[in-house]
């Protein structure tokens, strides 16, 4: 399935975002398995207009091309490691903000997808260790050819998630 996906590392002071489309063969008018970086970057606590431009690009370069537009958003859970009352209040404000504009372009729900930090990583990183995921993430998207430069942790697991949506049938379910 080619689909123009959205990924987002919501955080309420930083949330890193990328977007990647399917290639397209414009010689032979179809789209190739493969997927490509067009856009990514940080969305800081006040910005909401640049979180609105961010989900209607996504949006338009979908229609654009002729597909759907998948979201995935790292989900949380009370499980795995240890968050304080803050940081899970500043998780749900962070993902809130990105919601109100994803339903605010109508975008359906049931194009969003909340993968657990365990789903993507795991599968995408695989063992990590203690207290290196996010140094882990940023040479992963160098290694596979993502980004040609080092690029901040939340950009990097956004650019993880996207590629892990774009080859993952759980994405899809």
């Amino acid at each position: 399935v080619e689909a123009v996906i959205l990924a987002i590392d919501p955080a309420k002071k930083c949330s890193g975002y990328a977007i990647l489309v399917p290639e397209y063969d414009d010689e032979t008018q179809i789209f190739l398995n493969s997927y490509e970086v067009e856009v990514f970057g940080t969305v800081g606590e006040s910005h909401q207009a640049l979180r609105r431009e961010v989900v209607e690009s996504a949006a338009t370069m979908a229609d654009g091309m002729g597909c759907p537009l998948v979201i995935v958003a790292e989900n949380w859970s009370a499980g795995g490691k240890r968050m304080t009352y803050s940081t899970y209040v500043g998780l749900g404000v962070g993902w809130g903000m990105w919601l109100a504009e994803i339903y605010a372009c109508n975008i359906p729900a049931h194009c969003i997808t909340r993968p657990l930090p365990q789903q993507w990583k795991g599968r995408l990183l695989g063992h990590i260790a203690k207290g290196e995921s996010k140094q882990t993430a940023q040479q992963y998207v160098q290694d596979v050819g993502l980004v040609s430069f080092p690029v901040g942790g939340d950009i990097a697991d956004a650019l993880c998630m996207g590629r892990w949506a774009a080859y993952s049938q759980e994405a899809w379910t």
